[in-house]
């Protein structure tokens, strides 16, 4: 019986040496660009917490100025009187 599964590893052992390796570097990318996309999404909600936190002070900022114009107009309207 020369086909046994123990002559067959015998003689194709590169072949399966490659085939574990692969399987193992594909395991590792995966890994890798598992993690690469967990920081891409934390990275994410950060930046629009920022953004949510620019846009609420601008908003707080152009209230402020209409208040100043509010104020400057009440002060020159009192002065003509």
């Amino acid at each position: 019986m020369p086909n046994t599964p123990q002559t067959l590893i015998s003689k194709y052992w590169q072949i399966l040496v490659w085939i574990v390796s692969a399987i193992f570097v594909a395991g590792g990318l995966f890994a890798e660009f598992q993690y690469l996309q967990s920081e891409i999404e934390v990275i994410e909600q950060r930046l629009v917490k920022k953004i949510e936190l620019l846009n609420s002070l601008d908003r707080r900022v152009e209230k402020l100025e209409h208040h100043i114009e509010y104020e400057k107009g009440y002060k020159d309207g009192q002065k003509d009187k």
